[in-house]
């Protein structure tokens, strides 16, 4: 006696790659299952200041998926800091041209430049 099949019960590749999630979208799914929510998940420096002007008192949770641009070390007094350059993560232009824009101007323009990247110090 055979059993019925379903359409779900054979591989079908072309339905698996319209579904198929990638290792980022899984793990976030997992991380959210784990902590009770999703989040919201930031990828651009204009998001991130859009939602510290709109609700500074909310505490929500928030992911930051950005790319590093370049780490800058610092001195202040007798600490070693680090400061890490940040860009949105869906910037297109390739990372030498953002180098010639940003880093190597740094000194002469750091507040401009700060404005429109994020930049964290450890």
């Amino acid at each position: 006696m055979s059993t019925p099949t379903t359409q779900n019960d054979s591989y079908n590749p072309a339905a698996s790659s319209t579904t198929r999630l990638t290792p980022y979208e899984r793990m976030r799914q997992l991380l959210a299952v784990q902590n009770g929510n999703a989040g919201r998940v930031v990828s651009a420096v204009e998001d991130l200041q859009a939602i510290l002007k709109n609700s500074p008192e909310q505490r929500d949770t928030i992911t930051m998926r950005m790319k590093v641009l370049w780490v800058s070390d610092h001195q202040h007094r007798q600490l070693r800091l680090a400061r890490l350059h940040f860009v949105d993560a869906d910037s297109p232009e390739p990372l030498d041209e953002l180098l010639k824009v940003f880093r190597d101007p740094y000194q002469a323009n750091a507040q401009t430049i700060d404005a429109m990247l994020f930049t964290a110090t450890l």
